[in-house]
């Protein structure tokens, strides 16, 4: 029987092989959805074990870690900050290929995908280092999981 973290490994070890595939396929929308998963797997490892409030959603996690860790490095600090811009543009995507305003028109084909493809990539690579931040602090005694 696997233990959970080889488990874990597994999953992650699919994930970024799928990633770039997908990426390569053009489906964009895959992948920002899997690196939004991995992205908030290890928020939420890091909220939890340092007891963090705002324990929700993506938003929330960013926002508890930022208003409720106050001895944080630099480093953590600067990745977390750069997790709302992508949130964001995140949502742009997975709502904007069919949501508008009511009587609005939605945005143009081709520039929904050009947009999905830059946030694919970019959180193809913040997944990686956020995965790497996460594993840096697990080796530096941080309390996560």
């Amino acid at each position: 029987m696997k233990t959970k973290n080889v488990k874990k490994g597994e999953s992650y070890k699919y994930a970024f092989e799928r990633m770039p595939e997908a990426i390569e396929g053009g489906y964009f929308l895959e992948a920002i959805t899997i690196a939004e998963s991995i992205i908030n797997d290890r928020l939420q490892s890091f909220v939890i074990g340092k007891d963090v409030k705002g324990r929700g959603s993506f938003g929330d996690m960013i926002k508890g870690i930022l208003n409720h860790v106050p001895k944080m490095d630099e480093e953590t600090l600067s990745l977390v900050k750069r997790l709302k811009p992508w949130k964001d543009l995140r949502n742009e995507c997975i709502h904007g290929i069919a949501k508008s305003h009511p009587g609005q028109p939605t945005i143009d084909v081709d520039a929904f995908h050009g947009r999905a493809e830059e946030v694919a990539e970019s959180g193809y690579l913040l997944a990686k280092e956020v995965t790497a931040w996460h594993k840096k602090s697990l080796r530096a005694g941080n309390k996560v999981f």
